[in-house]
């Protein structure tokens, strides 16, 4: 086994260690919200040498909503997010964001897969591909399940040309597909 294959599998391993992180996700809760709140505008500051318009456009895509929006009465202030039932994951992701703002303003969230647009703006880590979807902000949850990236020790042409995929079918529309295409 080569020596490099070794090292990037401990190093996933430690990556994947959940005492580590929720290590640092509570210590990050520790500070107080001053600190990450008076360091936003630096957050948000873009260093020379940065294409400003790549960076709008991955805006744009995350966040779709043209216009202000009200977040209605089921949105819920950000120092009450920790309430939100769902796994602990999206809580730390979405608190990553979050605590550079004021703990009073509210938002509307969803910790978990979803599969359709809500009626108002929220938080969420996916969105159903389609029009009129803006409602669904894309945040970057669950990342350490999502973004774990491995450096591939192998070439594409040293692989298996095999398809190996994960899906679930919605037996009302697979069922009428098969009507639809039945020859008489």
């Amino acid at each position: 086994m080569k020596v490099g294959v070794t090292i990037n599998k401990i190093l996933l391993s430690i990556r994947k260690n959940n005492i580590a992180t929720y290590v640092k996700n509570y210590l990050m809760q520790m500070v107080p919200g001053r600190f990450y709140q008076q360091n936003l505008a630096k957050k948000l500051s873009i260093p020379n040498g940065h294409d400003l318009g790549y960076i709008r456009r991955r805006l744009d895509y995350y966040n779709k909503l043209s216009h202000q929006k009200e977040v209605g009465e089921d949105a819920v202030c950000l120092s009450e997010m920790k309430k939100i039932k769902g796994p602990s994951a999206y809580y730390f992701d979405t608190y990553e964001h979050t605590r550079y703002f004021r703990q009073s303003l509210t938002a509307n969230l969803l910790f978990k897969d979803v599969i359709h647009v809500p009626d108002v703006p929220t938080l969420q880590k996916s969105r159903p591909i389609g029009d009129n979807n803006e409602n669904a902000v894309i945040l970057k949850m669950d990342k350490k399940r999502h973004f774990l990236f491995i450096k591939d020790p192998y070439k594409f042409s040293q692989k298996k040309d095999i398809l190996i995929g994960r899906s679930s079918i919605d037996m009302t529309w697979f069922t009428f597909g098969l009507h639809f295409l039945r020859v008489s």
